[in-house]
């Protein structure tokens, strides 16, 4: 048999309700605003340096043809190319 928790002894019955009724979690107080403005400002500034990366890849990555070229430090001979393409790195 299962214990079943009463609506009015849930601990968090604030909360459900809030949900059900269409409101925040949080209440509206100037501490709360606060946090998630903070909250916002470090996911904002992740954002950012991800918004940067990806113009990074778009602009000097993107569709490189023979990207293992650079792994032959200007030297391109038969034998560099043979021993990269057999995975002998």
């Amino acid at each position: 048999m299962t214990n079943t928790i009463l609506k009015h002894q849930h601990p968090l019955t604030e909360y459900i309700n809030r949900l059900q009724n269409g409101q925040a979690l949080l209440k509206d107080t100037p501490e709360n605003v606060l946090e998630v403005v903070g909250i916002l400002k470090s996911y904002g500034v992740v954002m950012d340096a991800y918004y940067k990366n990806l113009l990074y890849i778009s602009e000097d990555q993107f569709l490189v043809l023979f990207p293992f070229f650079k792994y032959f430090n200007g030297e391109i001979t038969w034998e560099k190319l043979l021993r990269h393409w057999w995975h002998d790195r």
